[in-house]
């Protein structure tokens, strides 16, 4: 991925309906020397991957600068890493023997920003408090970027906010956000799988 403001296609088959699309940078080619220096220090620039167009036959992707775009440059291209997993609720074994319940869910768009927080039903209680939970914005609404927080978990729904950085700029300092659509998958324990 470039970084040139464009959006990358990606695609994908054999789903029967809009699968949750996870995605997350791989590499750290534009900020390979950051290294956190305290709760005051950020990468520089700040990359999350935004996604949209999600459809049982692909999406878009692109680097995410949000709101601070005029920190740092994107001059090197980033590798994305995704999966795109086929939504549904049930259980699996692991490859060590595990019985691992799990959810796969694309959400409606109902998760807004800070201090406006949503729920969603895993469509299966996974058995315990605090499951897994691996998400991702699967619509980029709006001019302001962002990423998922999770708030909190039940064993079996996941309250999620969008979070975004607080600009600089004067007069710039509110977290809120319109509402997007969530790609998660949670999983009532570790595991692993080979394929």
């Amino acid at each position: 991925m470039s970084g040139t403001g464009s959006w990358d296609d990606i695609s994908f088959s054999g789903f029967s309906g809009t699968p949750a699309l996870l995605a997350q940078i791989q590499t750290v080619n534009n900020n390979a020397n950051f290294v956190p220096a305290g709760s005051n220090s950020y990468a520089s620039p700040f990359l999350t991957v935004a996604c949209q167009s999600v459809t049982s036959s692909g999406a878009e992707i692109a680097l995410e600068r949000s709101e601070v775009g005029d920190k740092g440059t994107v001059s090197a291209a980033e590798s994305i890493g995704w999966i795109a997993i086929e939504t549904g609720a049930g259980t699996f074994t692991s490859a060590i023997g595990t019985s691992v319940k799990y959810a796969s869910v694309v959400s409606s768009k109902v998760f807004k920003g800070w201090g406006t927080s949503n729920t969603a039903n895993f469509g299966i209680d996974m058995g315990t408090s605090s499951p897994l939970v691996v998400a991702n914005k699967v619509t980029r609404e709006g001019n302001n970027g962002g990423w998922f927080r999770l708030k909190a978990r039940t064993s079996s729904t996941v309250t999620l906010v969008v979070d975004e950085d607080v600009n600089s700029s004067p007069g710039d300092t509110e977290r809120d956000h319109i509402a997007e659509q969530a790609g998660f998958f949670a999983a009532s324990t570790t595991f692993y799988v080979q394929g």
